[in-house]
């Protein structure tokens, strides 16, 4: 017959303190590696988003340097311009003030201050559209930082932005020197004033026309496709 082995409650009782003590021990190390993981990660991420924060400001500065600079430019290419034309406009502001018929004048007069005042008007109006195209093409490149951030493959998406702003400076380039064209009319006699007045008019509407759907038109075609090569990185937040 087998003899039953009784172990006393007291032993018991410290085998199961032990082991309580053991497993807490245990569970408390886990936690505490646990939560020092999540800190860490906590950390970074707050890092991540400052420098993010920091780009951002930096971007938004860059932007409205070169809009200054670019505003800057442009006046003083159209200032240049006029100085240098100013013989001309003035000769042919003496031909206009030598028309005897009074309402041809005045429509003459009109006609040709127009013709500088829309040029003045439509370059400041395609320099503003580049800097709404700096502004987007700025907010694209701090998706990417963040798309780099979370270790997605965002060389496409930074070789269309470096496409981008070549496109852009030499849409400002060629605004600057469209802002530097002085129009005036040529004409001898009254009865080539409506003729003189046309061509110059359909010159600066070609001049325009041209600068709209060529070098500004790259710009934006550019800016859209950069945003186009940041969509194509996996999981990447691209809205604004």
């Amino acid at each position: 017959m087998k003899k039953r082995i009784i172990i006393p409650s007291m032993f018991l009782a410290a085998a199961l303190v032990l082991s309580v003590i053991t497993s807490s021990a245990n569970a408390q190390g886990i936690y505490d590696k646990a939560r020092q993981a999540v800190k860490s990660v906590k950390v970074e991420t707050q890092n991540a988003g400052e420098e993010i924060k920091a780009k951002r400001e930096e971007l938004k500065k860059e932007v409205e340097a070169k809009r200054e600079e670019a505003k800057k430019r442009v006046e003083a290419a159209r200032s240049e311009a006029q100085q240098k034309a100013k013989n001309r406009l003035d000769e042919v502001k003496a031909k206009i003030n030598k028309i005897k018929d009074d309402r041809k004048r005045q429509t003459s007069e009109r006609l040709q201050e127009q013709l500088n005042r829309l040029n003045e008007r439509w370059t400041a109006h395609f320099s503003n559209v580049l800097s709404q195209l700096e502004n987007v093409l700025a907010k694209i490149e701090i998706r990417i930082q963040k798309a780099e951030t979370g270790s997605g493959n965002v060389s496409d998406a930074k070789t269309a932005v470096e496409k981008a702003r070549a496109e852009i400076k030499a849409a400002r380039d060629a605004v600057t020197a469209q802002a530097a064209k002085v129009y005036t009319v040529s004409f001898v006699s009254e009865n080539e004033l409506k003729v003189a007045f046309k061509s110059v008019k359909e010159q600066l509407h070609t001049d325009l026309t041209g600068l709209r759907d060529g070098a500004v038109k790259n710009a934006r075609k550019a800016v859209q496709d950069t945003f186009q090569a940041l969509r194509q990185v996996p999981n990447v937040d691209v809205e604004n």
